[in-house]
């Protein structure tokens, strides 16, 4: 990618929608939305420098003064940084940008949600589903050894990305309500 003219930067202190083209903290081109939640909407990004493909979750513009809602977002963020597993998404940035739009980049995982693969298949193979259940319980040992609970496990939040034909690696996602 060429480095994005200094007009296409939303000036300091305004505030932009995101969405294709916006630049998040100088560092992070959004390229396409790939799904919203609800305490954000999550992009497709790269970074400008190393152009590593990243997600981008941005807090829902509508949350941006509700001091509860952005320490939640945060507490989200605080989480992803605390743990580290192949099975768990990891974080890789968090911030406040100048417009004050809250956001975190994390790795992007490629692939299709659980529910999705369950809804057209109707069923899973007995040793697909163990591996996949194996997997999320890998995740989700490594949050509870960490001192989290996820609070919000479906099917939505389970990333699988397929390595070989029929083999997926799972990606736990949306610590948003995570306690500890």
């Amino acid at each position: 990618d060429a480095p994005i003219p200094a007009a296409a930067r939303p000036p300091v202190g305004e505030r932009q929608p995101a969405g294709p083209g916006r630049i998040i903290a100088g560092r992070y081109k959004i390229v396409d939305r790939i799904g919203v939640g609800g305490m954000g909407t999550v992009y497709l990004g790269t970074h400008f420098v190393l152009g590593h493909r990243v997600a981008v979750k941005v807090l829902h513009e509508r949350f941006a003064r509700d001091p509860q809602l952005k320490q939640r977002f945060e507490n989200e963020a605080r989480t992803y940084g605390k743990l580290s597993h192949p099975n768990l998404v990891s974080l890789h940035d968090f911030g406040n940008a100048p417009d004050g739009t809250l956001y975190m980049v994390m790795e992007y995982c490629p692939g299709t949600m659980l529910s999705v693969l369950v809804r057209e298949r109707k069923t899973l193979s007995a040793p697909l589903a163990v591996d996949v259940i194996t997997q999320i319980a890998q995740g989700l040992t490594a949050a509870h050894n960490g001192g989290f609970v996820h609070r919000d496990l479906k099917p939505d939040n389970v990333m699988l990305m397929e390595s070989r034909p029929d083999k997926y690696h799972v990606k736990l996602l949306d610590f948003g309500i995570a306690k500890n």
